[in-house]
């Protein structure tokens, strides 16, 4: 006969399935933590645009004039008019692909029984399907004088 290979080199088909086994799982986990990791940027980018929107929405108020007539009078519930140049009030804003939002304002004359200090809350909700439970509060005070 002629020469035996003694001593064989290699992975039998065994080790091989093994082998790709355990690729193929931890290439599905790599996936999993993928699509979690775009659902929770989206999530980040609807709370970040809220955020935003809610303190732009404070900072214009906190920007008003003192003898704006709102704010020397308690009021709640009034509708943010994102576009004030056009007629009626605009009462939601679309942010691409962060959703669609409105927002409202309360205004508490004399907050805490001080004089001539306001309190103003701001509450932006997110109103499209995947924002619905989203809503951002934030409260600043205004001094009259």
């Amino acid at each position: 006969m002629g020469n035996l290979i003694k001593c064989e080199k290699g992975f039998t088909l065994a080790e091989m399935l093994v082998a790709i086994t355990i690729l193929a799982i931890s290439l599905l986990a790599v996936a999993g933590m993928q699509i979690t990791a775009i659902g929770t940027n989206s999530d980040s980018n609807t709370l970040t645009a809220a955020t935003a929107l809610t303190e732009g929405i404070m900072e214009e108020i906190l920007a008003w004039d003192v003898d704006t007539p709102v704010l020397n009078s308690s009021s709640s519930g009034n509708l943010w008019d994102f576009f004030p140049e056009t007629a009626g009030v605009q009462s939601t804003r679309t942010f691409g692909t962060a959703g669609t939002y409105s927002a409202t304002y309360s205004v508490v004359a004399n907050a805490n029984g001080v004089t001539n200090l306001t309190q103003i809350t701001v509450v932006v909700t997110g109103i499209d399907s995947g924002n619905s439970n989203r809503s951002i509060t934030l409260v600043g005070f205004k001094r009259l004088v």
